[in-house]
C-alpha cells in the first residue's frame, strides 16, 4: 500500500524516538516499531498523503496530555501521549482518570489523569500506576486507586481503603468505609456510615459525626481554592473550612436548610421551620454568615401563614416589582409605597448599574429607578448583553447604544450578532465587522464574517480571506468550503469532503484528505479517515519550510508487507 504521492522528493526514514536521521531517498522501510513517522517537505498545497490512523478516539490536550483510544465499551483501551508527539503508553489500559473519561471525587474541571508525576491505569482488571514515560510506577494490584494529592494517593484492596505513597508503600490504614484524598492536610474520612476529618498522622480532627459532606455547588471554587466544605446531618447543612496545615475550622454546624456558597465575605442561608407535628410548614427565615460563621443579619421572610414578608435584605437593593388589576406592572419600596406608576406591559427588575429595560405599548425603552426614562419605549426589541452596550432595534434597523450614557454609537446595520468585544453585522445582505464602540472593523461586503479579537475570516465567493483586525489588511486568502479558527498558528479548514490545516501565511501543512483534522495545539493534528483517527505533527524546518511528520501505527497485522514513498501527482 502507498503511503503518499507527491510532486517534490519524500523521505522514508526509521526512528527510535523522539530523534530522527533521515536515510537516503526513496528509501523502502518495514515498519516494526509502534511508532514511525514519514517526513515529507510540504512546499505545494497540491501534495497529498494516505494515511491510515488507527485509533477509535483522540481527546484534546489536557495539561500537555492527550488521551488516545482503540475500541469501544467495554473493549476499549486507553493509552497516553504528550502534547509534545511522545507516545507515553498505547491503548493497552482498560481504564484511566482521565477527564473525558471519569470525574474525580473533587469535580475539577479538568484532569489529564496524572497528577504529581504519575497516572492511575487499569489492566487485567488490576489498578497501578505508570510515569510519564510510560513506565510501571507502582504495580497493578488494588481494586481502584486515586489520583496523587500532597504525596498520598487513596487505593482500595478488598473494600478497605489507605493512603499510599509514590513508592506503593501504606503510609496510612485507617479503619474506613470510604476515604478521600488530603487537601490542605486534611482527609474526609467515612466510618459506620458517618463522615469525619482526619490528620495526616491518623488522628480525628472532627470525629465521623455526619450523614453526609458535600462540595458545594461549585467545587473548584468553594473547595480546591477555599477549602470549603457542607457538613450534612438529616436535612440540615453546616460549614467547615479547611484553613490549611492539617486544621479545620467548624464555620457552621447543620442548622440551616441551605447555606450558599460566599460572595464578598458573606454566605446567605436559608432555614425552613417545622411546625408542632414536626412537618415542615410555610414559615421561612432568610440571613446571612461572615467569614467566621457568625451570623449577621436574619429575618422572616415568610410567615407561618405563607404570606411573603417586608424584604429586610441588608444588602439587597430595595423595591420590587409589582402587578396591578389590569395586569401592569410598576415598582414599590421596602414600605410598599408606589415608586414607579404601574403601566408597563411586563414584569422588570433593575441591574447593579440601576436601570431596567421596561415595555410599553408594544415598544421597549429604559429607566432608571425613580421611574426616569433613559430611553424612550420607541424601540422594537432592546437587547443588553454585556455592560457596555446595548443591541437596540427601531424601524427594522438594529444599533448599538451605550448603557452609560445611552447615545447611540455607531451605523446602523440589518443585524448586529451578540458578542463580547467584537461583533458580526449585516447589511443588504452582506456581512462585516464592528467593536462594542461601533467602530467598522470589517466593512459589510462579504458573503460571510467570522470575526475575533485581532483577526477576521471573510468569504468572498469560493474564497475565504484572512484579514487583520483592525485595518482590515488582506493576508491571504485560500480557496476552501469552511475554515476554523487559528490554534496556536494552525486551522483546520475544509475543501470538498476533506479537512486539511493551514498556517497563518496560508500554506496548506496538512492536505485536504481526511474525514475531519482537529488542531490539538503544539503542532499536534488529529486526522480522522473511516473512522479511525492518528496524530500528525507539524514542524518548521530550515529556511521556515513547513515539515509534515506524520505518525503512523501499525496495522493490525505485525507482519504485513512493506510500503513505499515515491515521487508523484
Amino acid at each position: 500500500m502507498k503511503i503518499a504521492q507527491c510532486a517534490v522528493l519524500l523521505f522514508a526514514i526509521s526512528v527510535v524516538r523522539p530523534h530522527f536521521d533521515p536515510p537516503s531517498a526513496q528509501s523502502t522501510v518495514a515498519r516494526k516499531s509502534r511508532w514511525e513517522p514519514v517526513l515529507a517537505p510540504e512546499r505545494r498545497p497540491s501534495v497529498k498523503f494516505l494515511i491510515e490512523p488507527r485509533y477509535s478516539s483522540i481527546s484534546n490536550s489536557t495539561d500537555g496530555i492527550i488521551m488516545i483510544q482503540q475500541g469501544t465499551d467495554k473493549s476499549a483501551r486507553y493509552g497516553f501521549m504528550k502534547d509534545t508527539g511522545y507516545l507515553i503508553a498505547d491503548t493497552i489500559y482498560e481504564d484511566t482518570l482521565f477527564l473525558d473519561h471519569r470525574a474525580t471525587h473533587t469535580g475539577s474541571d479538568g484532569s489529564s489523569g496524572y497528577a504529581e508525576g504519575l497516572a492511575p491505569v487499569k489492566k487485567n482488571g488490576r489498578w497501578g500506576y505508570i510515569d510519564m514515560d510510560g513506565k510501571v510506577a507502582i504495580d497493578f494490584q488494588y481494586d481502584s486507586a486515586g489520583l496523587f494529592e500532597e504525596g498520598l494517593a487513596v487505593v482500595d484492596i478488598g473494600g478497605k481503603d489507605r493512603y499510599i505513597d509514590r513508592t506503593g508503600k501504606t503510609v496510612l490504614r485507617p479503619i474506613c468505609e470510604r476515604a478521600c484524598s488530603f487537601h490542605r492536610g486534611v482527609a474526609i474520612v467515612q466510618r459506620d456510615g458517618k463522615y469525619g476529618f482526619m490528620a495526616r498522622d491518623g488522628r480525628w480532627l472532627i470525629e465521623p459525626k455526619y450523614d453526609n459532606v458535600d462540595f458545594g455547588p461549585h467545587h473548584s471554587d468553594a473547595y480546591e481554592k477555599n477549602g470549603f466544605v457542607w457538613i450534612i446531618k438529616g436535612d440540615l447543612q453546616g460549614l467547615v473550612k479547611l484553613t490549611g496545615n492539617g486544621r479545620v475550622q467548624v464555620l457552621a454546624e447543620p442548622r440551616y436548610s441551605r447555606i450558599r456558597p460566599y460572595e464578598n465575605n458573606k454566605a446567605s442561608f436559608t432555614l425552613l421551620h417545622k411546625d408542632e407535628d414536626g412537618c415542615y410548614g410555610l414559615r421561612m427565615t432568610e440571613g446571612y454568615l461572615d467569614e467566621t460563621g457568625k451570623e449577621i443579619a436574619r429575618w422572616v421572610a415568610v410567615d407561618d401563614k405563607g404570606v411573603p414578608q417586608k424584604d429586610k435584605d441588608p444588602f439587597r437593593k430595595s423595591g420590587a416589582a409589582v402587578q396591578d388589576k389590569n395586569h401592569k406592572w410598576g415598582y414599590v419600596d421596602d414600605n410598599l409605597n408606589s415608586v414607579i406608576a404601574c403601566q408597563y406591559d411586563e414584569e422588570f427588575s433593575f441591574n447593579d448599574r440601576g436601570w431596567a429595560i421596561v415595555r410599553a405599548a408594544g415598544r421597549y425603552g429604559v429607566i432608571d429607578r425613580k421611574g426616569k426614562l433613559l430611553l424612550d419605549p420607541v424601540y422594537q426589541t432592546l437587547e443588553a448583553w454585556v455592560e457596555d452596550y446595548i443591541i437596540a432595534q427601531r424601524q427594522g434597523r438594529q444599533f448599538l447604544v451605550s448603557s452609560r450614557d445611552f447615545r447611540k454609537i455607531g451605523d446602523e446595520y440589518d443585524w448586529i450578532e451578540p458578542g463580547t468585544e467584537v461583533h458580526k453585522v449585516r447589511r443588504n445582505g452582506r456581512y462585516g465587522g464592528i467593536d462594542s464602540r461601533g467602530k467598522e472593523l470589517v466593512s459589510p461586503l462579504y458573503d460571510d464574517c467570522r470575526i475575533e479579537t485581532g483577526y477576521a475570516w471573510v468569504k468572498q465567493n469560493n474564497e475565504w480571506i484572512y484579514l487583520d483586525v483592525p485595518g482590515g489588511q488582506r493576508k491571504f486568502g485560500i480557496v476552501c468550503d469552511d475554515v476554523h479558527w487559528f490554534v496556536d498558528g494552525f486551522a483546520e479548514a475544509k475543501r470538498g469532503d476533506h479537512w486539511g490545516v493551514i498556517d497563518t501565511q496560508g500554506r496548506v501543512v496538512v492536505p485536504f484528505s481526511f474525514d475531519s483534522t482537529c488542531v490539538l495545539g503544539k503542532g499536534l493534528v488529529s486526522v480522522e479517515e473511516r473512522e479511525r483517527y492518528g496524530i500528525v505533527k507539524i514542524e518548521r524546518g530550515r529556511h521556515d519550510s513547513m515539515q509534515l511528520q506524520v505518525w503512523i501505527a501499525p496495522t493490525h497485522n505485525p507482519e504485513y508487507s512493506s510500503d513505499e514513498v515515491t515521487p508523484g501527482n
